[in-house]
């Protein structure tokens, strides 16, 4: 009967959701690390399940996120977490007066307290004085190991010099003793 009829229809195409976790990375043992889906969108989905912006990520994967916008679009991205090995907690024992630890490299001594004790880097230290000393060992990645136990320094005895000579008087005191010395330079006696 030569009938036609017409319409037509509106397609509008939205772009997907643009995602960017960041580059795949190597975090130092223990660290804890916080993945962001981004802000704007009305829902997130991971890998594991949950549905939060961000994820705290504290072991080593692949690390999936998909979000949704407004208009229902989807988009995804992926990082990959890797750790580099734990650092042992190093130990630290007295040879004479000096302290050792136990890792040949990356050392940095702390006194308790005062902290830090400035170009003290080296696998030994003689402290100036007794006290609580510790370790820390950094590698080459820049991650530190836990401290090490603290370590209660004592002196044990007085260094040797040569053609010293040292008189104590009266033998056996009482109450008070007079040292002398010889060949010995002026120092102060603690």
């Amino acid at each position: 009967s030569g009938c036609e009829a017409t319409d037509n229809v509106t397609i509008t195409v939205n772009p997907a959701p643009v995602i960017t976790l960041g580059v795949d990375t190597t975090l130092c043992f223990g660290t804890t690390f916080t993945l962001d889906g981004g802000a704007g969108f009305t829902a997130y989905l991971w890998n594991d399940g949950t549905s939060a912006q961000t994820l705290d990520v504290t072991a080593a994967g692949l690390y999936t996120v998909t979000v949704t916008d407004a208009a229902g679009c989807t988009g995804s991205d992926d990082v990959e977490i890797s750790y580099y090995p734990q650092i042992p907690t190093p130990s630290v024992s007295q040879v004479g007066n000096t302290l050792q630890s136990s890792s040949p490299t990356g050392n940095q001594w702390y006194a308790v307290p005062g902290g830090l004790i400035a170009g003290a880097t080296g696998d030994t230290y003689s402290p100036p004085q007794n006290g609580v000393f510790y370790v820390v060992v950094t590698d080459s990645n820049g991650c530190s190991s836990a401290p090490s136990p603290d370590f209660n320094f004592i002196n044990t005895g007085i260094g040797s010099v040569a053609n010293a000579l040292v008189t104590i008087a009266p033998n056996p005191a009482n109450q008070y003793i007079t040292i002398e010395t010889s060949g010995v330079a002026d120092n102060k006696v603690q």
